[in-house]
């Protein structure tokens, strides 16, 4: 209803593979935002909003992801066991990120 963009939605991820194709177009280094979520409570809503972006943006080849653990209500706050639980599955995305050895 305000206009503010809101983190976490199919949309913000579009917006992210829209950003990297323009970004390599034009040869540009890009940053996005990773677990930067619309929820309110570290819940399931969070963990799913979370991965999703987090999978955007590694496919979309960004080359610094900002936000990436403990964001909560579009940053509005920060939550401590939702920077806990980013911190676990960052460690998950930093492996798929590298690829096969």
């Amino acid at each position: 209803k305000t206009g503010a963009p809101m983190g976490g939605t199919p949309e913000a991820a579009q917006m992210m593979y829209l950003m990297g194709a323009l970004a390599r177009k034009y040869k540009l280094p890009w940053r996005t935002s990773g677990f930067h979520v619309g929820s309110k409570l570290n819940d399931a809503q969070a963990g799913y909003e979370a991965n999703m972006l987090m999978h955007a943006a590694i496919l979309s080849g960004a080359n610094y992801i900002w936000h990436s653990a403990g964001w909560l209500e579009a940053g509005l706050t920060c939550g401590y066991s939702k920077f806990a639980t980013d911190c676990e599955q960052l460690v998950g995305w930093y492996k798929y990120a590298g690829g096969l050895p």
